[in-house]
């Protein structure tokens, strides 16, 4: 039987927003980030999934640097994440906050505001960036009801997914060698040699992708998200629709003819999903539109992904998980063919 829950009463509800008041101010106050933190050490927070794996590969082997993760690697992107209280001290004692930026971490805006606040490092300044197309910034404020709810990127709508292509990968990781460089200049030399080696990595892997693309004979896809857009624009492939609802739900009857009759119209070769969303939304339209249904990763989040035995495997996991995408892709497109022009 369950007992009847006693309301907080004045004095408790008092305490309780002290005790947010002062974790908001122990944010608002931290020392601004330098060469490094009161222990002689450079302490980074890193974002999300991506940026910490970026942030690892450009740090490698380099002595007295403390690299932390915020949200947790199942989580997913952080566009409606909420801060917690152990996310608060864990920022405090950061000397840099490293961040994709346009728009993905909207809580930055809240925890940047003091003025004594860290060096925050925007990694995607540099790239060559995408807008959400027509449609696609109204409903994915709808996507992805655990980790894509909320998804407010800027005003400008930017697509900010610019991660999932390995060739925008590369100039971010460039990006992240030069900043941190500026941040820590006794260290700046080893971030570069650290960064370059791993950009080229991911130009590399960005190479076998394309000439693997070529021999592609249909590039019509249907995408669960925009995520993939520039992924889409590395490889020639053409996204004709975009599924952008909340996984587990079927969306409007009109919505879901649109789609169907797009992918009959365009003769799609798939419809490809993230793991693990693979649900009953892209199984039914795949089903009414007579197409297959693949995962494809935008490595947002480790969920389904074998655990990370050492550091090095955490530092492959990007490039392990876009090998993947590509025999996916291999796979998906090159047993249909599209309508000749």
């Amino acid at each position: 039987m369950e007992l009847p829950r006693k309301k907080p009463g004045r004095a408790t509800l008092v305490l309780l927003a002290a005790l947010v008041g002062a974790a908001l101010a122990t944010v608002a106050l931290w020392p601004r980030g330098g060469a490094a933190g009161r222990d002689g050490k450079l302490h980074l927070v890193c974002t999300f999934l991506p940026v910490y794996v970026f942030t690892l590969n450009v740090v490698a082997d380099v002595p007295d640097v403390d690299v932390r993760l915020l949200v947790e690697r199942d989580v997913g992107c952080p566009h409606s994440y909420s801060l917690t209280g152990q996310d608060l001290k864990l920022l405090s004692e950061a000397d840099v906050i490293v961040a994709n930026g346009l728009g993905v971490e909207p809580f930055l805006d809240r925890v940047t505001r003091g003025q004594h606040a860290a060096e925050v490092i925007t990694i995607s300044d540099e790239c060559d960036v995408l807008r959400l197309r027509s449609g696609e910034a109204e409903a994915d404020d709808h996507d992805h009801a655990d980790d894509h709810a909320d998804h407010h990127h800027d005003p400008s709508d930017v697509n900010p997914h610019t991660w999932v292509s390995p060739r925008q990968a590369a100039i971010e990781v460039r990006t992240l060698a030069r900043k941190l460089g500026q941040v820590a200049p006794p260290r700046a030399e080893a971030f570069r040699a650290n960064g370059e080696a791993y950009a080229r990595r991911l130009e590399s892997l960005a190479g076998r992708m394309e000439a693997a693309a070529r021999s592609f004979t249909n590039r019509n896809i249907v995408t669960g998200h925009a995520a993939f857009d520039y992924l889409a624009r590395d490889l020639g492939l053409n996204v004709v629709a975009t599924l952008s609802v909340v996984p587990g739900e079927t969306g409007s009857a009109a919505q879901m003819a649109r789609l169907i009759d797009t992918i009959r119209r365009t003769h799609a070769a798939a419809v490809f999903w993230e793991p693990p969303f693979a649900d009953k939304v892209a199984q039914t339209i795949a089903r009414d539109g007579a197409v297959p249904v693949y995962p494809l990763n935008p490595f947002n989040t480790d969920a389904g992904l074998p655990p990370a035995a050492t550091l090095d495997d955490t530092r492959r996991m990007y490039e392990n998980v876009m090998e993947q995408n590509l025999a996916t892709l291999q796979r998906a497109l090159t047993t249909t063919t599209a309508p000749a022009e």
